[in-house]
């Protein structure tokens, strides 16, 4: 038990956790960005072994309080940030088990209590009318295409036999497309209004178009224009009087007249009249054109181009022996189209997206107000003129919500989002999570006190590194006092390492004085520097890391050309997809630090050589500093091949090719490669990415050759 303490409680653990931590946070973000926000939770946010990674930072976070005893006056910083850490996480599972966030739209001058979830819910509504019983079930659903998303929900509706609502495929981004199928399709009239309006009647349906009432065998409204039967047995009653002509019988001559000279037939209103497919028909002033009766299927498929359609949920009911697949168009975000199904004696109603929420109090919204910019129709700002009304304590107060000015009441946060289309209303986003958000500010507090402290409290580990700092400071004062002193007197007994690292330094400042004397000791003091060079003490062998850097690019090489034929010539699954793609970020991490392990050496062995325009740790972190990372390596890459190159002629009397184009050429390429991953994510823009990043890994193995040899032949030259 001992042991399992000192391993909860230990740095180690501590370290791998972060790590963890860190990376699941990274990959949820690559996740987000290939498929959507709903599989980075199911992958990551949401997933238990993520709460796992958490709880075990919280119980390191409180073991370590104790085990180094921070509740000490010195010791005050380092705890605050320990408390920090701790109530941020217990924060974040407050909001993640009791939070919930959603829209409420509303028209301008109408009431609403009620926001939608953004969360997307399988909704089910079951209605025994004889014996007026009812059963309502809402469940949570986060579905993704590349998860498994079965589910189960067993009901049991009094006096009635087993129902079983399960899940069976999950379409995203769906679209609805038709084709002809004689055997499987739905029968469907097709009709054109006034010889430009095509219009399509399916078998039991009713639908209204253009003022008029058109119904495919289904007699439930009587104000419809009844087409009765099938193909070659065709029938019509209207609640209006026809004039009918079968346009298949007309003559060559007939075809030359106008429409009027042609001759109809009276047809009776409320009276059954046969017709056929091909009949013309006036009513009501329109002309109607009876065009043909065909089957017709329906599909449902992913569409081609993202965020087109709704997503889809197929499930499948399951009541007295009898399944039935129903499909249903929602997602998150989308409100739910309900689907009404009466099988046996029971009606079936079922939904999937967002869920209605009642809030206890209600908005009313007095005036939506939009401003555009002048002279175009993009908003400029929008703001929406409330009335809060809380009828459990009389309350009404005006409000006015719009960007980063918030109405705040009863644990709800409303904020300004959108509005509708026809600028009609608005839309607010509403979040309920009073003590997540609280909870978490304390927790900011104590990482702001922890900062604080860590400035003023004399036992901090920062002030403790800020006195080492001055200590060494004055130390280095001392030396570099004593150090002129001795290049002024000749003295050779300073090591080399001495006179490169304050040469540098006042080399600039003594020619200043035009003082010949102190140059000419520098010189001297040179070619010492020089001459251990040449031994071979302080530089230091490049050759492994740029094999190692130049290997793992074309390993990364490797991985993109499978990814590029995995993803757009074979076609493969979104898991294979995932798992390459995890691979791939990992490999490619390594090969970045690998290749600045490389760049840092090499500059690192051309400061002790010459004197450089930078020191040897910005090679490796000017590429992380944002802004600096878009110039600063290339400086010192150019720097390196341009120097090295002089330095290679100054001791050869042959030429040395110095020529820096394909620098020009890589940081270019390399550029390109970064702001490619801002394309939006087509087949082509995929594969234009993949060739540039292909090319500018090529390039950079060649340079990393070139370079080496440059370092090879200098250091033979040396010798």
């Amino acid at each position: 038990m001992q042991a399992i303490y000192k391993f909860l409680f230990s740095s180690r653990l501590m370290g791998m956790l972060l790590f963890v931590f860190a990376f699941a946070v990274g990959g949820a973000t690559l996740i987000e960005n290939s498929y959507d926000t709903v599989t980075a939770k199911v992958l990551v946010y949401n997933a238990r072994w993520f709460e796992v990674v958490l709880l075990l930072l919280v119980i390191n976070f409180i073991g370590n309080i104790g085990k180094y005893r921070l509740f000490q006056k010195k010791k005050i910083s380092s705890l605050m940030f320990h408390l920090a850490f701790i109530v941020v996480i217990l924060g974040a599972g407050v909001t993640r088990y009791t939070g919930f966030e959603g829209i409420m739209p509303i028209k301008e001058g109408e009431i609403s209590n009620t926001m939608f979830s953004a969360d997307a819910y399988l909704q089910i509504d079951i209605l025994d009318q004889a014996q007026e019983k009812r059963f309502t079930y809402d469940k949570l659903l986060y579905l993704t295409t590349i998860t498994d998303n079965s589910f189960l929900v067993p009901v049991e509706f009094p006096e009635k036999d087993k129902i079983e609502i399960s899940y069976k495929r999950f379409i995203k981004n769906a679209i609805v497309v038709t084709e002809e199928d004689s055997v499987n399709g739905t029968a469907l009239l097709e009709i054109m209004l006034g010889g430009r309006n095509n219009v399509k009647i399916y078998n039991g349906e009713v639908k209204e178009v253009e003022g008029l009432v058109f119904a495919f065998n289904n007699d439930t409204r009587t104000d419809a224009i009844q087409f009765i039967g099938e193909e070659g047995n065709l029938k019509v009653i209207s609640p209006y009087e026809f004039l009918s002509r079968n346009m298949s019988e007309l003559s060559v001559e007939d075809r030359d007249k106008n429409t009027s000279d042609l001759g109809f037939d009276t047809l009776r209103r409320d009276t059954i009249n046969q017709i056929g497919l091909k009949y013309l028909l006036f009513t009501q002033e329109q002309q109607i054109m009876v065009n043909r009766i065909y089957k017709e299927k329906k599909i449902i498929k992913q569409a081609e181009e993202e965020k087109q359609g709704k997503d889809v949920l197929f499930i499948n009911l399951n009541y007295q022996g009898e399944n039935v697949e129903i499909p249903l168009f929602g997602g998150q975000g989308y409100t739910p189209d309900f689907v009404m199904h009466q099988q046996g004696d029971l009606l079936f109603k079922f939904g999937y997206g967002s869920r209605e929420i009642e809030i206890p109090f209600s908005i009313r919204l007095d005036d939506f107000v939009l401003e555009k910019y002048p002279g175009g129709v993009s908003p400029s700002s929008f703001l929406s003129h409330v009335t809060l009304m809380d009828d459990r304590v009389d309350l009404e107060e005006s409000h006015t919500i719009f960007m980063n000015n918030v109405m705040d009441y009863g644990g709800y946060r409303f904020f300004q989002s959108s509005y509708e289309p026809d600028e009609s209303g608005t839309v607010l986003s509403v979040n309920h999570d009073f003590w997540g958000t609280w909870i978490t500010y304390i927790g900011y507090i104590f990482l702001a006190l922890g900062f604080v402290l860590s400035f003023i409290n004399p036992d901090s580990r920062f002030s403790e590194l800020l006195k080492k700092v001055i200590k060494l400071n004055k130390k280095y004062n001392a030396n570099e006092q004593k150090f002129i002193q001795l290049v002024k007197a000749g003295d050779n007994s300073i090591s080399a390492n001495e006179y490169k690292n304050a040469i540098g330094k006042y080399k600039g400042a003594l020619k200043i004085k035009a003082d010949k004397k102190i140059i000419a000791k520098i010189v001297n003091a040179e070619k010492k520097i020089e001459d251990i060079i040449k031994k071979g003490n302080l530089i230091r062998s490049n050759k492994k890391r740029a094999k190692d850097a130049k290997l793992l690019i074309w390993v990364v090489l490797i991985l993109e050309v499978i990814s590029i034929y995995a993803s757009h010539i074979f076609k493969t699954n979104v898991a294979t997809e995932l798992i390459i793609l995890i691979v791939l970020c990992i490999v490619y991490l390594v090969s970045a630090i690998t290749f600045i392990k490389w760049f840092r050496r090499a500059y690192y062995n051309l400061n002790i050589r010459t004197r450089c325009n930078y020191s040897e740790g910005w090679a490796a972190g000017s590429w992380f500093v944002p802004i600096i990372s878009l110039y600063r390596p290339y400086q010192i890459m150019n720097e390196m091949w341009i120097e090295t190159s002089r330095l290679t002629k100054s001791k050869s009397n042959n030429s040395v090719a110095d020529s820096t184009f394909i620098i020009r050429l890589w940081w270019l390429l390399f550029i390109m490669s970064k702001a490619s991953w801002k394309i939006p994510s087509t087949i082509t823009g995929d594969v234009l990415m993949s060739i540039v990043i292909i090319i500018s890994a090529l390039l950079t193995v060649r340079m990393i050759k070139l370079y080496t040899l440059k370092e090879e032949k200098l250091e033979e030259l040396e010798k």
